[in-house]
């Protein structure tokens, strides 16, 4: 059955309005129970819903995107200074995530002092992030460090968990997957690798069965 913008925003319309019902439930529980609103647990609910609104907005705006821009390569890259895009952009998502998952996510930045510029498409960076956590909370780690570097020639970025960690075999399927052979199945690694393939990004995974696994990503400057 062919779906046009016209049915996906129609359905996102309703998608919207159930969230908002189910955050309304929430928020009457807690007349009958406000011991709710220091519990944890309900806390990431609430906040992962209201993430969800904010998500169907975005895709009420793809809706109404232009058809001519949908034509363009990738229209959404944009240049940016990286020490701006780490302030603007990736501290506050952090903290963001923060209040969502459960798990501890400790980022660090350690900048030069001169200008460097990268291409970045900010959403889709977002959405990429969100998966590593969401693979780490997959693999049980209750700890997840990322630690931004400035260097001479390139941005590095380091995500490291403590969750149960890779075979080898696993790492190779997801190096495969790189190539198109279709080995690994998840839709939230593909998307890793995707996003950091269309912006020129470099990704490598380490990781040791039992301990933990890192992420990382080497961003290259470009010349303005």
């Amino acid at each position: 059955m062919a779906v046009n913008e016209s049915d996906i925003a129609f359905i996102n319309h309703n998608l919207r309005n159930n969230i908002g019902v189910a955050i309304s439930y929430l928020q009457l529980m807690t007349i009958d129970s406000p011991d709710l609103d220091n519990n944890d647990l309900f806390k990431f609910a609430l906040e992962n819903l209201n993430h969800s609104i904010e998500l169907t907005e975005t895709i009420s705006v793809k809706c109404k995107a232009n058809k001519a821009d949908l034509t363009k390569h990738n229209p959404e890259l944009t240049i940016v200074p990286l020490k701006e895009y780490l302030e603007n952009q990736a501290k506050p998502w952090f903290d963001k995530m923060r209040k969502m998952y459960d798990i501890e996510i400790i980022d660090t930045y350690k900048m030069l002092d001169e200008e460097k510029y990268i291409i970045v498409d900010a959403n889709a960076n977002h959405l990429a992030r969100e998966n590593i956590i969401n693979n780490a909370v997959k693999a049980g780690a209750t700890l997840l460090t990322v630690s931004y570097v400035m260097k001479e020639a390139y941005g590095e970025v380091n995500f490291k968990d403590n969750g149960r960690g890779m075979t080898q075999e696993d790492i190779d399927k997801i190096l495969l997957s790189i190539h198109g052979d279709g080995v690994v199945h998840g839709l939230g690694t593909k998307a890793i690798l995707n996003i950091a393939k269309s912006q020129g990004f470099y990704i490598t995974y380490n990781s040791t069965l039992g301990e933990g696994t890192n992420v990382r990503v080497i961003t290259p400057y470009i010349n303005v």
